[in-house]
């Protein structure tokens, strides 16, 4: 009995070591990392506010693990603010395509600040957009607020992701 068990508890080492070292696991586990960290910062709020701080990483983001943020975020956009997230989830869908369009030049040296413009940009587009289409927003003082928000997170995932931390 003692035998069997311990046989099948090395089995299961076995089994075990073989899926953490196959990179698809460690894909896989990144992905889903990524999917719940949109997902976590998409609750952000202030004064009943949502904040684009989903946006700064989607758009810090390059390749499949942008797609997993912006899939995540929406998500949880869709999960905490319901039927007021919908501006939540354009900006992850504008920062998506503007980091997707930006490719490697969203952080080099020569240009610093393009990857916090862009996001404040998009934040700031939206915002008028949103309350020339729909005539709701936010306070000015939250709107400046998510504007830079949108800009510090997108520096800060930015920095993160190069290993500058």
């Amino acid at each position: 009995m003692i035998i069997s068990l311990q046989s099948y508890a090395r089995r299961t080492q076995r089994y075990l070591r073989r899926c953490f070292t196959d990179p698809r696991f460690h894909t896989a586990a990144q992905g889903i990392l990524y999917a719940l960290t949109g997902f976590c910062l998409s609750a952000a709020s202030i004064a009943g506010y949502c904040l684009p701080l989903s946006m700064g990483l989607v758009i810090a983001c390059s390749g499949w693990s942008a797609v997993f943020s912006a899939a995540g975020s929406m998500l949880g956009y869709w999960a905490f603010w319901g039927n007021g997230g919908y501006v939540g989830v354009f900006w992850v869908l504008v920062g998506l395509s503007a980091g997707m369009l930006m490719g490697q030049h969203r952080v080099s040296r020569r240009t610093p600040l393009l990857l916090p413009v862009v996001a404040g940009f998009l934040v700031a587009a939206s915002g008028v957009l949103f309350q020339l289409l729909f005539q709701e927003g936010p306070p000015v003082a939250i709107y400046l607020l998510q504007i830079a928000l949108g800009s510090g997170t997108a520096v800060l995932a930015a920095k993160i992701l190069m290993g500058r931390n």
